[in-house]
Order: structure tokens, then C-alpha cells, then sequence
């Protein structure tokens, strides 16, 4: 949803990820997109969300 806030949960341990959600304008959170990766460094998965959010969210 365009004009919701968007959170990023993110979890920098052996495999790096992100959960990408929104609340919905009735309370729900929403999981709408995910990053999944392994073997992976923290440097390397960064670069990985920042394009995901240049590329896919205009951020």
C-alpha cells in the first residue's frame, strides 16, 4: 500500500534477512516482501537490501 508506512524487521545472524511489512487501516501487519539470504556478510547483504529498496520501493 503506497501511502503506508513501510518496517523493516531485520535480522543481521548467520543468514542475513529482512521481512518487509505494512499495517493495514485495520490493525493488521501485513507481510508484503522478503529477503533470504545465506552465506552472505553483513556489507554484501546491505548492498543487497539497499538496491531491493532503490529498485523496488523508490527509497
Amino acid at each position: 500500500i503506497p501511502s503506508e508506512t513501510l518496517v523493516i524487521g531485520l535480522d543481521f545472524g548467520l543468514t542475513p534477512a529482512a521481512a518487509f511489512l505494512q499495517r493495514s487501516q485495520l490493525g493488521q501487519w501485513k507481510a508484503i516482501d522478503e529477503i533470504v539470504t545465506e552465506d552472505t556478510s553483513t556489507v554484501e547483504f546491505a548492498k543487497i537490501l539497499r538496491f531491493k529498496l532503490q529498485n523496488e520501493y523508490s527509497l
